[in-house]
């Protein structure tokens, strides 16, 4: 399947999101932090297929997170998810769809079938992309 990368500061929230995606057989690269996030798009040796990160974060929002990776995985997919709608976000995602060539916003508390959707959607041009090159 896909490796995802996911970013949440809440152990919890990171623990559930990584097994409801390794249970559908993704390859998932969890993160903590802003920093380790970037670190990790900077130093993994393989393929991103998708980021996923919180919008709120302690420290920077997810939104500058993703546009520190951007440069480093060009046309990667983003699925933005937070507790706060995404009206409530207060423009904190309009800078941050400018930095990735598709993305997607998904509200917490979401359900397995929620996420896999959002996942499958935003991952279905690149795995249509790798299909036709193979």
């Amino acid at each position: 399947m896909a490796t995802i990368l996911v970013l949440d500061d809440e152990p919890s929230n990171l623990e559930v999101i990584t097994a409801m995606l390794a249970r559908r057989g993704h390859k998932v690269l969890p993160a903590s932090a802003g920093e380790e996030a970037v670190r990790i798009s900077r130093t993994h040796p393989g393929r991103i297929d998708l980021v996923i990160t919180d919008v709120i974060l302690r420290g920077r929002s997810g939104a500058t997170v993703a546009q520190q990776i951007a440069p480093l995985r060009p046309d990667v997919p983003c699925l933005y998810i937070s507790g706060t709608s995404k009206e409530g976000l207060n423009g904190l995602l309009s800078d941050a769809a400018s930095s990735s060539t598709q993305t997607a916003f998904l509200a917490k508390p979401f359900t397995m079938d929620q996420l896999n959707a959002k996942v499958e959607a935003l991952l279905a041009p690149v795995e249509g992309q790798t299909a036709a090159e193979n």
